[in-house]
């Protein structure tokens, strides 16, 4: 049986990961980089739970350029306009222009100064890690962070350069799909839940594994049961939101295992979720 990776990483470590090498890499095209250097700051130690610390990015002069959410993979989404509200104060309080949401999956950029549009209407630039990550243990795989810092950083950061020095200009997403990323990031939190159930699950308990597996021999799922890499594949297949998450809950946990998908439950089969599935793929019975 595969075992899972039990290191993990938290959100202030990861903060300071990511600022050490975006301030690296600014330093690569310093004569039309607006950035000069990222930082954490904050109240709080990364040992405490109550720790507060944010990720910011200055400009010359000190000057702050970027203000932002981040939030590590499992919980909620760059598109939860809680997380998008937090994130616009921070902004609104800093007097800077362009803030940003990260989930780590997925970076988004907003615009203050769009003051006459809908909160959620503000976002300007939209980058995917590409990974689909579920949890703060996938996170803190060497090779994934070695991907997040020496691949997606650099693309990122010469794309909030142009932005922000004003060379690109029309980047927000129509309002259909602002709804339906909006929809997807609220029922990727819960839908990352199940996935990292199954897996500990499956880990821990030797007849739930036994019941997964014949699950998908059912499905026609191909999997190779001690190759970690093609059985996280197998298991992480996209779901199918037509269906009822919680009724696959039940069929694996017996009792529901705490998970109770409401978003979910309730029907995904207005028109509007039509990207939601076309993203989704068919996974469940």
């Amino acid at each position: 049986m595969g075992a899972l990776a039990t290191e993990s990483i938290n959100e202030v470590d990861f903060c300071g990961k990511m600022a050490t090498a975006m301030t690296a890499f600014f330093a690569t095209f310093r004569e039309t980089c607006p950035f000069v250097e990222a930082r954490v700051e904050g109240m709080g130690s990364s040992r405490s739970k109550r720790a507060r610390k944010d990720l910011r990015v200055y400009g010359p002069n000190n000057r702050v350029v970027l203000t932002g959410e981040v939030k590590l993979p499992g919980g909620v989404g760059a598109f939860d306009s809680d997380e998008v509200k937090n994130a616009h104060d921070k902004a609104e309080e800093a007097n800077v222009q362009f803030f940003f949401t990260w989930d780590v999956n997925t970076f988004v950029l907003w615009d203050r100064s769009q003051w006459d549009r809908a909160l959620l209407d503000r976002q300007v630039y939209v980058k995917r890690l590409g990974l689909d990550l579920v949890s703060s243990r996938e996170l803190a795989r060497p090779e994934t962070l070695d991907h997040i810092e020496k691949r997606f950083l650099p693309n990122l950061i010469r794309d909030l350069a142009e932005i922000v020095n004003g060379q690109r200009r029309d980047w927000a997403l129509p309002p259909d799909e602002v709804f339906l990323r909006s929809l997807e990031s609220h029922l990727d939190w819960p839908v990352s839940l199940l996935r990292q159930h199954m897996h500990e699950a499956a880990a821990s308990n030797r007849r739930f594994d036994l019941d997964l597996q014949a699950w998908l021999i059912a499905q026609d799922r191909v999997f190779v049961r001690n190759d970690p890499a093609l059985w996280r594949e197998a298991v992480d297949g996209p779901i199918f939101f037509g269906h009822r998450i919680d009724e696959v809950v039940w069929k694996f946990d017996g009792r529901g295992g705490g998970y109770e998908i409401s978003a979910a439950r309730a029907g995904m089969g207005a028109r509007r979720a039509g990207g939601a599935r076309r993203r989704a793929k068919a996974w469940m019975p």
